[in-house]
């Protein structure tokens, strides 16, 4: 087949062109605040010995450089939990306490074990069909303990000098938010971190039905990517399964490849940043929307090869 030489080909080869070569100068912003917001965590964690610092922070870097926009970029912290020592209990309904509105595909994260570090972590929460209180993890005490350790370290590094006026910005933490938002000074880009507590568990990595049992992706990463559920806080009382970083996963084992899949999701994030962001940037697409499209478009929940599994399915209750 004879390459295509159409002057618009050419047109979107130099526009592509364009848009990677600003993706070296957003890896640097990120860096920069990457030093900033890791002299952060390393103080709270020094505080707080549950709240771990992952230093291995390519995923984050490779979603920003890739997108064109200002979004957020969702930075999870893990917890030193034992997840799978957890019991994942979906979430019914009849379950969501009166004045509080359902949450779709949420679950509660029992504490089965007795005599843990857990104990300012936990409460007890009415399960229906369990027909008493079960002790889980709340996930708003969590984030409030994170959010008052955060302060308390922004206010520790700049009596030492970490930060310089203007790093960081801690204006937009809000009480009821499932996230924590801080803005950080990166060169003279200011990158906006949503921070959000992530337990990590163990499970069955997925598996694509037919011949080609890792879909369009590189061989392997699929099970490396989906090794590992992560539950991050979906309400106060409650968790939902997060695709964040295996997705992030995928897309860099496919940047390997150094294939057009990943050219297309730039063309169209620009797109989206000129044309469909909505007002004020809000209300339209955002980069997270495409990257689930493009997940979809890469082979993964084509019809009759997988069924998408949002939450682990409700493990049977434990004896004794």
């Amino acid at each position: 087949m004879e390459a295509n030489n159409s002057p618009n080909n050419s047109l979107w080869h130099s526009y592509l062109g364009v848009i990677v070569s600003r993706e070296r100068q957003r890896m640097e912003h990120f860096q920069r605040a990457e030093d900033i917001l890791l002299t952060l965590l390393e103080t709270v964690h020094a505080r707080e010995p549950r709240f771990l610092v992952d230093y291995a922070r390519n995923l984050e870097a490779l979603e920003f450089a890739l997108c064109a926009s200002e979004d957020a970029v969702t930075l999870e912290i893990p917890l030193r939990i034992d997840g799978d020592a957890l019991r994942v209990l979906a979430r019914r309904t009849r379950d969501t306490p009166a004045g509080h509105p359902s949450e779709p595909n949420t679950c509660y994260l029992e504490v089965c074990s007795p005599g843990t570090d857990l104990e300012d972590w936990t409460g007890t929460v009415d399960v229906m069909e369990h027909g008493a209180g079960v002790r889980c993890l709340i996930p708003g005490k969590i984030l409030q303990h994170l959010k008052e350790l955060l302060v308390s370290a922004i206010v520790r590094c700049r009596r030492l000098f970490l930060l310089q006026p203007g790093d960081i910005s801690a204006e937009n933490l809000r009480e009821d938010a499932m996230e924590l938002s801080l803005l950080i000074r990166g060169s003279w880009k200011t990158v906006r971190f949503d921070i959000v507590p992530v337990v990590r568990r163990q499970q069955e990595p997925l598996r694509l039905r037919g011949r080609q049992s890792d879909g369009g992706f590189p061989a392997g990463s699929l099970r490396m990517a989906t090794q590992e559920a992560h539950f991050v806080p979906a309400s106060p009382h409650c968790w939902r399964s997060s695709t964040h970083l295996p997705i992030l996963k995928l897309l860099r084992a496919v940047d390997t490849l150094k294939g057009p899949r990943l050219d297309s999701l730039r063309l169209l994030d620009q797109l989206r940043d000129q044309d469909w962001g909505g007002e004020g940037g809000r209300g339209g697409l955002t980069f997270n929307h495409l990257k689930v499209g493009w997940f979809c478009w890469s082979g993964l929940w084509l019809s009759g090869q997988a069924e998408p599994r949002l939450l682990p399915a409700e493990e049977p209750k434990r004896q004794g």
